[in-house]
């Protein structure tokens, strides 16, 4: 078995909520974290709680997204069952969604301090806070096309075509 106790894990400082929408002209790709999913069910949105459409069905905030750091190889096994093993027997629920290159464990904001525990105390490495990649803007920075060091010009926070 593969020990993932060095894996890094960053602690994503925005407040993320979880949805359910009846039409995806309502996901806000616009936004830096978007994941959404659609089935012959549903279509759910978990996005930053800023983000979040008007027109839910279903919505619950009050999540924080813990970020696997670095490129996970897809051939790897049992990292999120580790991780999820550790939070289940410290009784706190967890909803899953990963990308290409990783993988992110979103917990109520209110169970924090128990899962960083947990997490510390089997070794795992936890950062606080957001690095930013170079093309997106955060809220509250300048709104301006100026561009991003590179020059880039920006649009919503994100690199635009020039």
């Amino acid at each position: 078995m593969l020990d993932f106790s060095s894996l890094q894990i960053r602690v994503m400082t925005d407040k993320f909520s979880i949805c359910q929408i009846a039409d995806p002209i309502h996901i806000p790709f616009d936004d830096i974290f978007v994941f959404a999913a659609k089935t012959d069910n549903e279509i759910s949105l978990v996005c930053r709680t800023s983000a979040v459409p008007d027109v839910c069905i279903k919505r619950e905030d009050g999540w924080i997204a813990l970020r696997m750091v670095g490129v996970l190889d897809l051939a790897m096994v049992g990292v999120i069952s580790r991780i999820s093993g550790l939070l289940a027997e410290n009784n706190i629920a967890i909803f899953v969604v990963s990308t290409y290159n990783t993988d992110y464990i979103l917990i109520r904001e209110t169970t924090l301090p128990e899962a960083e525990t947990a997490l510390r105390d089997h070794g795992y490495d936890l950062i606080m806070g957001e690095l930013f990649p170079h093309w997106y803007k955060p809220e509250g920075a300048d709104d301006s096309d100026a561009g991003d060091t590179l020059g880039a010009p920006r649009r919503n926070g994100f690199l635009r075509n020039k």
